[in-house]
């Protein structure tokens, strides 16, 4: 008698001794999983294939191998039984199919979170306009695949009847170390993830830094940060949690317009109106005026030498800020040549007491 998917039938001679039987169950259960594999499978794949979505026929063609291999290896285990193996045998056999179970199951969650979550979050990220997306994915895929792996060593060892408690608790240790160690690095991991998700700050932005360099943003990282630096023509880097942590003026924001401002002090007894609309003739004939903002000019104070004045013009550029304001001040001293109107250099009057005239008195 064989027990065939919970029907005894009586196998006639010569196929009735258990060789024979365990032959037949063991093709029985080769059938099964070829007609799940050459005949269910079509099938449901044609059914697949008339969806929106091409994630259930990637998992299809995932699962498609590893089905028939559980299969055919469980067919096999249960037709032992009927060979009359011992009890220490069938726990072997067992051990060995939980083995083979376990790998083919981390090896279909490895494919399934690499080749479908990981692809189409992939597709997502290359969409958005931000760029945290891009660079996390990287991170999460190499992190969910030592998840995976280490998961399914821990069942190997499990089902293999060895103790894993000592071994978690090792990998505990081994945790909290590397954190330790790795202390600074964690700090600026964590501060590029605020970088990239508050978003101070992008690539292109010119910003100004609490040390006093001006700098273009080149790309930000997990762990640091390349600017350049626009006047010495270098690249600096910065460990993310000082760029998190410092003052910084991101200069292209709210847009990309700027402020020019130039003082310049006139000899007193000048005529204060020519001099303003002097000033205001030469700060319209820029080039890179903005043409939205006119400029301004303020008579700010009596210095000890001279009459002050602040010019202030928007400049369509923030790159165009101290080429104009260059411009400017040389405009400024040719017309004030033009127009007699003196640029006074601090002076000191000092007198000197004559005390031979006293005593001849």
């Amino acid at each position: 008698m064989v027990n065939i998917f919970g029907y005894e039938i009586q196998l006639p001679p010569p196929f009735d001794s258990n060789y024979w039987q365990f032959i037949v169950l063991l093709l029985i259960w080769v059938g099964v999983a070829l007609f799940i594999v050459f005949i269910l499978h079509p099938i449901v794949k044609g059914i697949t294939k008339k969806t929106k979505t091409k994630i259930d026929d990637t998992i299809l063609s995932i699962i498609r191998g590893p089905v028939l291999v559980i299969i055919i290896a469980y067919g096999a285990i249960s037709s032992l039984s009927v060979l009359g193996l011992s009890e220490d045998i069938l726990s072997h056999i067992m051990m060995a199919y939980n083995l083979i179970l376990i790998i083919v199951i981390t090896w279909i969650s490895f494919k399934i979170f690499n080749g479908v979550i990981m692809e189409y979050g992939r597709m997502y990220a290359e969409k958005t306009k931000t760029n945290i997306d891009d660079i996390l994915f990287p991170i999460l895929q190499k992190l969910g695949t030592i998840i995976i792996v280490t998961f399914g060593i821990i069942f190997i060892l499990n089902s293999l009847g060895i103790d894993i408690t000592m071994f978690i608790m090792g990998m505990g240790v081994v945790g909290l170390v590397i954190a330790f160690a790795a202390q600074r690095t964690l700090s600026n991991f964590f501060a590029g993830m605020i970088l990239l998700t508050d978003r101070p700050f992008k690539v292109g932005d010119m910003l100004l830094l609490e040390s006093g360099e001006y700098c273009e943003v080149r790309d930000v990282g997990m762990i640091s940060t390349k600017l350049y630096d626009l006047f010495e023509h270098t690249v600096i880097i910065i460990p993310n949690d000082k760029m998190a942590s410092e003052r910084i003026i991101n200069l292209t924001e709210p847009d990309v317009r700027a402020k020019a401002k130039i003082t310049v002090g006139v000899a007193y007894g000048s005529d204060i109106q020519k001099v303003k609309q002097i000033l205001l003739d030469i700060a319209n004939d820029q080039p890179a005026k903005d043409e939205e903002h006119e400029p301004i000019v303020r008579f700010t104070e009596f210095g000890d030498s001279s009459l002050n004045f602040l010019l202030i013009m928007w400049v369509k550029k923030i790159g165009e800020k101290w080429k104009t304001a260059s411009d400017i001040r040389e405009e400024i001293d040719r017309r004030f040549k033009e127009e007699g109107i003196e640029i006074p250099f601090p002076q000191r009057v000092v007198y000197f007491h004559d005390q031979t005239k006293e005593k001849s008195k």
